[in-house]
């Protein structure tokens, strides 16, 4: 009689009868009991390395703010075209400003002179 031809209840006295055998009861019931703590073992790894994960997500974010406020910083203190643009054009209103003022003088002074 082979297992394809067995039914439900044959198949069930068949698998009691071979587990009945001393060294595969042994072999099962230690098994069982190593397998504990390892899932314990694995359990507290998994928490570990989350936890550690978690941890260091945490730092790399703050270092991320942290540069990015110095990028910030940096990049507040520097002298933009705009900048220079604005600077050029006080410069020659000034220069402008300081002509008239002189070419004033120069006719007053000539105003002077000629009387």
């Amino acid at each position: 009689m082979g297992l394809l031809s067995m039914n439900s209840r044959e198949l069930n006295d068949w698998a009691d009868q071979k587990s009945e055998a001393g060294m595969l009861k042994l072999v099962g019931r230690w098994a069982m009991v190593a397998s504990i703590p390892m899932a314990l073992a694995a359990i507290g790894w998994i928490g570990t390395t989350l936890w550690h994960i978690n941890t260091t997500q945490a730092v790399l974010a703050g270092e991320v703010k942290g540069v990015i406020h110095r990028i910030d910083s940096l990049g507040e203190s520097r002298y933009r075209s705009t900048d220079a643009e604005r600077d050029f054009k006080l410069r020659d209103q000034f220069i402008a400003f300081l002509r008239d003022s002189v070419d004033r003088l120069d006719r007053r002074v000539e105003k002077l002179e000629s009387r």
